[in-house]
């Protein structure tokens, strides 16, 4: 078996050459296929005006290849100052599996994608509107953090539960739409009315209620206005819930998760 240098030097090599998006049927068939469960791969690359265009978006960019594993987590990130960077992934039929714009912080991009299949995947590395220049791909495997459930103390009456934290790209994905989240248990009294709040100026907020079995009561996107979350909920039972704190499109950052009791 390769050692963990040769195969990030064999994957290397196999990256070395991007391929024009007007050379992609067929794929590329000489492309290295991962054999460890971790593993970094990373790419200098320039997007020249001239490039071919990406024939989903008509702008120049670059298309590289690599087979990913069935059941394997992976980031890609395009990092760059130069323009604002845009990434897709397709699979080797070309239909599309994944596309970013912003997730990886400023303006660059990121996407993270568990293959469904064993498959060589194709990463469209280009710009939202047309930018030209140097930047660096990346594709690395991770294992998301354990899921845990992190206790939150019940509010009272003029006394809201609040805390500040962070989803970050290692953090266990929401099992409903495989983006990174944070799960909190909260203590909750039948017939009392709770809003939760999930704030953010870093992403676009995405928060869900479930019970105790993680089971859905309820769910919200911009209820909270701008790009903040808001659920009111009024239990019939006592009991513990559940608050799913995650991202609406994978961008990630800085969040306050408030619940607060009313009346």
């Amino acid at each position: 078996m390769l050692s963990r240098i040769g195969f990030r030097a064999l994957l290397l090599l196999a990256f070395a050459a991007p391929v024009s998006a007007q050379e992609l049927a067929p794929p590329p068939k000489e492309v290295a296929a991962p054999k460890d469960d971790a593993f970094e791969l990373v790419i200098n690359g320039q997007i020249l005006s001239d490039d071919a265009l990406d024939r989903a978006r008509g702008v120049p960019g670059k298309v590289y290849a690599v087979t990913l594993r069935k059941g394997k987590a992976y980031v890609i990130d395009l990092v760059t100052t130069n323009f604002d960077a845009f990434l897709r992934l397709e699979d080797s039929a070309g239909v599309q599996l994944a596309e970013d714009d912003d997730s990886g912080g400023n303006l660059n991009s990121r996407i993270r994608y568990t293959a469904t299949k064993d498959d060589t995947f194709l990463i469209y590395t280009t710009s939202l509107g047309g930018g030209e220049g140097e930047y660096t791909l990346s594709v690395r495997s991770f294992v998301a953090k354990p899921a845990k459930l992190i206790p939150l103390a019940a509010p009272a009456v003029n006394k809201p539960t609040e805390i500040q934290s962070t989803l970050d790209v290692d953090d266990p994905a929401d099992p409903a739409r495989n983006y990174a989240a944070k799960i909190y248990g909260i203590e909750l009294k039948a017939n009392k009315n709770y809003v939760f709040d999930l704030i953010s100026t870093d992403f676009d907020a995405y928060l869900v209620l479930q019970d105790a079995n993680a089971f859905k009561l309820a769910q919200d996107d911009d209820g909270g206005g701008d790009l903040n979350s808001r659920i009111q909920y009024r239990p019939k039972t006592d009991g513990r819930f559940q608050i799913v704190a995650t991202t609406f499109n994978g961008q990630l950052g800085n969040f306050t998760l408030r619940v607060s009791e009313r009346p």
